[in-house]
């Protein structure tokens, strides 16, 4: 079905102060609900290529990508000075568009994002690495009203990086250099923005590599995206966050988190980026064979068995964990860990030789980050200048079970990204 195109005001200029987005009327064709994800299918919008919107000034290329709550669209900017220059239009569902401002930020954080930018020094090193606003609008649908966010376009994830090495393991230096990124992203969004990610993960950290023809100096930058559940220091900070391997202690738990829910993310990705599996096992199976996700006593147990310190007591962790109904179930009436929640604790030193893995660096560093306690975990802007991330390791640094090397890894080191292109 078509809707006729209606004229409206001027597009906003990107580096104006952020003002409520204009609406305008594309022509779009509302796909049929055979084509759409069942959970989208009420709400979600399928754009025409060549379709224009917002004044006539984005062109639909094509679809990019789609998720439960948002499209995202190639599109080339007619107005821009050069007619190459392409945009992604990220257009939200109306479901997720009607939640701004109230139980989702993504808008409010981008605008916050934006005028920090503008504050900090040109040279800021986290700045460059966060996904930035260069327009809003919304596009109205049968379905409703959606909020679309113009940014720029970006290459593969992490994700399909780390799909590239054998046994999904990357290389260290490799997992260095993004890493190190990431925290310049973290450090500015904690420090200067004052918002939470909550949803740090491999397909959040996309290539900055678009369109380019050489490798920059120092190797691809890394930009952070998906700023659909951060949460900025005004918002509320006990609903369930974080992919699920990657939860921290106090989200399971049910209670309020902050930045440091961030750094404890950072933590699991980092292992799961050298390991290729999970730090924290989240699923169970069932009698069906089914698995089920376990945010239970078990997944809990299994976090104090990894990563508790001997200062760590159980009288301090009921202290802390016993103010939210969940963490209450974790312990006894007289304040004792119950029987099922201790079980045969393996030191992170320990795990990581079981992956051919034997440095004290790395493990400091992940200790930094893996604490029980969130005020214990060291803040992005210090996990920086951390020594491992000055370390380099030879092309051919880690071994199998059978004392065998990872050649596949040892090629991508050599590649780097030069062949992750769009």
């Amino acid at each position: 079905m078509d809707v006729p195109v209606i004229n409206a005001d001027s597009p906003q200029d990107a580096d104006a102060a952020p003002v409520p987005p204009k609406e305008v009327t594309p022509t779009i064709s509302i796909a049929e609900a055979s084509e759409k994800p069942k959970d989208r299918e009420d709400s979600a919008i399928e754009i025409s290529p060549n379709v224009t919107v917002w004044n006539n000034r984005y062109k639909i290329i094509k679809k990019l990508g789609a998720g439960q709550h948002s499209t995202v669209w190639l599109a080339t900017d007619t107005k821009a000075d050069s007619p190459d220059v392409v945009r992604a239009v990220k257009v939200l569902t109306t479901e997720t568009t009607a939640l701004q401002g109230t139980l989702a930020h993504e808008l409010e954080v981008l605008q916050i994002i934006r005028d920090a930018v503008s504050r900090v020094p040109q040279d800021d090193p986290g700045a460059s690495r966060m996904l930035q606003l260069l327009d809003h609008f919304t596009i109205p649908s049968p379905h409703g009203t959606h909020l679309a966010l113009v940014t720029r376009v970006l290459g593969h994830s992490l994700e399909v990086l780390q799909g590239r090495f054998k046994y999904h393991m990357i290389h260290p230096n490799l997992v260095r250099d993004v890493i190190r990124q990431l925290l310049h992203a973290l450090a500015f969004l904690h420090d200067e923005c004052k918002v939470v990610h909550t949803d740090i993960k491999q397909d959040n950290l996309m290539m900055d590599d678009y369109g380019g023809d050489e490798k920059p100096a120092g190797g691809t930058p890394f930009v952070l995206i998906d700023l659909g559940t951060a949460e900025p220091e005004y918002g509320g900070h006990k609903r369930l966050i974080q992919p699920d391997a990657f939860q921290c202690p106090e989200a399971v738990a049910g209670l309020e988190w902050g930045t440091a829910a961030d750094i404890w993310n950072v933590g699991c990705l980092v292992y799961e980026l050298l390991t290729g599996e999970d730090l924290f096992e989240v699923q169970k199976p069932r009698e069906d064979g089914l698995l089920v996700l376990n945010r239970d006593r078990i997944f809990f147990g299994h976090l104090l068995d990894v990563v508790r310190n001997p200062e760590d007591s159980d009288e301090k962790l009921h202290t802390f964990f016993s103010r939210s109904v969940i963490g209450r179930t974790f312990f006894t009436s007289d304040g004792k860990l119950i029987p099922e929640i201790v079980g045969d604790k393996r030191s992170l030193k320990e795990i990581l030789l079981e992956s051919g893995i034997d440095s004290p660096e790395l493990v400091d560093f992940l200790q930094s980050m893996l604490r029980l306690f969130p005020e214990d975990r060291l803040p992005a802007r210090e996990l920086v200048k951390h020594a491992w991330l000055d370390i380099e390791d030879p092309v051919e640094y880690r071994k199998d079970s059978n004392n065998e090397e990872h050649p596949d890894a040892a090629q991508e080191v050599g590649r780097g990204f030069e062949t992750m292109t769009v």
